[in-house]
């Protein structure tokens, strides 16, 4: 991501807390790592799954963790174009972490938290 970017929108957005998303993928290795201000996690994912699932499954721990938080303003940062797209097309995803993501936000908007991409 470019810094120049993330800096303009964490100034437009500064009362949002920021969450930083990642999926990677190398030869032998698939994970995925999340990144609050407080904390970093990262997580080994099935070395068949694809990197499109990774930065998914990014997201989706991303949620699982906002779920439990105080705060209910938070901006997800992430470098996935794709999985963005997805998230817009809601009724034609048949991608099982696409659909968890789906329901994640539905319940969290319910719940009064605002959460931004």
């Amino acid at each position: 991501m470019d810094p120049y970017v993330v800096n303009l929108h964490r100034s437009l957005y500064s009362q949002y807390v920021p969450v930083f998303t990642d999926g990677s993928k190398s030869t032998n290795y698939v994970g995925c790592s999340v990144a609050f201000p407080d904390s970093v996690s990262a997580y080994r994912l099935n070395a068949a799954l694809s990197i499109y699932t990774a930065e998914a499954t990014a997201i989706s721990c991303a949620l699982q963790r906002i779920s439990s938080e105080n705060t209910r303003q938070f901006c997800i940062y992430t470098d996935s174009m794709s999985v963005l797209q997805s998230l817009q097309q809601t009724e034609s995803s048949n991608n099982p972490v696409i659909c968890d993501i789906l329901l994640q936000m539905e319940d969290l908007r319910s719940k009064g938290f605002d959460i931004l991409f």
